[in-house]
């Protein structure tokens, strides 16, 4: 099927692959993804919203294992979220009022991760800085988290 279709679902079958890595992987494991996160988070290497809702696609099914590990938690979703600031002023036509579909995804991504592996409110206090520096519209939706 792929070999007519080009890879078209190349980034699928890796998504899928790294889920099964990640898994049945360890703590060992979840470091060595909060680093990659991390690197890619302070290089500059997400250029795009829908390379950013990837990475929270790969991230999200772990999550409730890394709960009881709160430092690496905040590391993740902080990195996460200052992924999201870097991308924002890529999008041109972000602003108050306007937004696209894989942003409002990885905010989506955000509410569900709050509702559902919270952690504690001093672990969402850690993540304010990050969400302070995001666009109005976006701030405006996470802003209740840390309140919360």
């Amino acid at each position: 099927q792929n070999r007519n279709h080009n890879m078209a679902n190349r980034p699928n079958t890796f998504l899928t692959l790294l889920h099964s890595v990640l898994h049945y992987g360890g703590i060992a494991t979840f470091n060595t993804l909060s680093d990659t996160i991390h690197a890619l988070a302070t290089g500059g290497e997400l250029c795009s919203d829908i390379q950013l809702l990837y990475l929270c696609a790969t991230v999200g099914p772990i999550l409730y294992r890394l709960v009881d590990h709160e430092a690496l938690y905040v590391q993740i979703l902080g990195d996460l979220l200052s992924s999201l600031v870097q991308i924002c002023p890529r999008i041109s036509h972000l602003d108050a009022e306007c937004s696209t579909d894989a942003i409002e995804q990885v905010m989506d991504f955000f509410c569900f991760v709050k509702d559902q592996f919270d952690p504690g409110r001093s672990a969402w206090r850690r993540l304010a800085p990050h969400i302070a520096a995001l666009p109005v519209l976006l701030r405006y939706q996470l802003q209740c988290m840390v309140d919360q």
